[in-house]
């Protein structure tokens, strides 16, 4: 599986990448054949935190069975009961609500020590990824306004660089989407570097293929060599 991780990311070309950062760390992504996903370098190292995963979904359910795993309580909020008994069996405690409604929060009880905002658009157009992640950002960050956390880590995606002429892209490339909904995620991160600049915690970290045991349909067409382009190949 695809995950945070101590150290550095080595991809197949052997060159290192540094995908997230806040100002003062830096976190790299890394194929683990242990297929564990592992956070460091983002905050969440400190052991008993009570921890909120926001979209508790794919990505969010297996961040939260690792760190309930490192000695944390995990909250995973959803928008639907659709895998409840999965957060349960991972000790994660599943929470109704949606962060497109305010008034859902109302739903989380206590305070955060951090926040991991996974949350996902369920694939829609740019005026859902605005509801979704930039709007829905702004709600979030409303909400902790009176309950400050000491990390927030949100998973944006490396669909903010408009590259795609074959260059090598890291985190100091110039992040200029070509599409809406990467313009709509660049517009997220901003709103969040704006808060960062006045104290809050955030972390961004822009994810690219996220792959493993029931998600990797496109992967496995890439190495059985079965790969197409669509289109004009642009994405």
């Amino acid at each position: 599986m695809t995950g945070f991780s101590r150290g550095k990311y080595a991809p197949p070309d052997g060159r290192r990448r540094r995908l997230a950062s806040d100002g003062r760390r830096t976190a790299f992504l890394q194929t683990d054949p242990s297929s564990h996903l592992r956070f460091a370098n983002l905050g969440l190292c400190s052991r008993g935190m009570r921890v909120l995963i926001v979209g508790c979904g794919y990505l969010g359910t297996a961040a939260g069975a690792l760190l309930v795993q490192s000695g944390h309580e995990v909250v995973g909020l959803r928008r639907t009961n659709e895998g409840h008994d999965e957060l349960l069996a991972h000790g994660i405690e599943p929470v109704l609500g949606d962060i497109t409604d305010p008034q859902s929060l109302g739903q989380l009880t206590g305070t955060f020590d951090a926040v991991v905002n996974t949350v996902s658009s369920s694939r829609g157009g740019a005026d859902v990824y605005r509801a979704v992640y930039l709007e829905g950002t702004r709600t979030l960050l409303e909400w902790l306004r009176p309950h400050p956390v000491r990390r927030y880590v949100y998973t944006s995606s490396t669909s903010v660089y408009g590259q795609a002429d074959g260059s090598t892209v890291d985190e100091e490339s110039p992040a200029e989407p070509g599409t809406e909904t990467g313009t709509v995620l660049r517009a997220t991160e901003e709103l969040l570097l704006d808060a960062a600049r006045s104290g809050f915690p955030a972390v961004i970290l822009r994810v690219a293929g996220i792959y493993g045991p029931g998600r990797g349909h496109l992967f496995r067409q890439f190495l059985d060599g079965e790969a197409r382009l669509s289109g004009d190949g642009h994405r």
